[in-house]
């Protein structure tokens, strides 16, 4: 899988390098920004379909909305099932990305992984900060 993780590096890194590295990977895990950045598109189905090209499976995450989860075959959109309120978005994208490959990996199905990982995102906003609550903190 590839996440790339920061839409500020990629056009100092290059673009189309970026993209020459990473094809043929079987999962990409882009935010909308990042997606933009490496598409020059604005649309999310636009940014998924392009970004099929050179990834077997696109997973676009665009926030509280969902995510949208794309193929050569296929692009769907997968909304979030709960209603979010602003919330810390600190390491929502990398518990989404964990989750959904971990579920992929049990299931084998684009859409189960898709709405486990909103489940996990939306959970990972209604806390504060990048980690699980610890009682040994408080």
């Amino acid at each position: 899988s590839f996440d790339p993780s920061s839409y500020s590096g990629l056009k100092e890194y290059g673009i189309q390098k970026i993209l020459n590295q990473t094809a043929g990977i079987d999962l990409c895990f882009p935010n909308i920004e990042e997606g933009q950045v490496l598409t020059d598109k604005k649309k999310p189905k636009e940014i998924t379909r392009h970004l099929t090209y050179y990834y077997k499976n696109v997973v676009l995450k665009v926030g509280k909305k969902g995510c949208l989860i794309g193929n050569k075959k296929n692009i769907s959109f997968i909304q979030q099932k709960k209603k979010l309120a602003e919330g810390d978005t600190t390491g929502a994208g990398d518990a989404f990305s964990a989750a959904f490959i971990s579920n992929y990996l049990n299931t084998r199905d684009l859409q189960k992984a898709a709405d486990y990982a909103n489940k996990i995102g939306f959970e990972c906003v209604n806390k504060i900060g990048g980690r699980p609550y610890n009682r040994e903190d408080s």
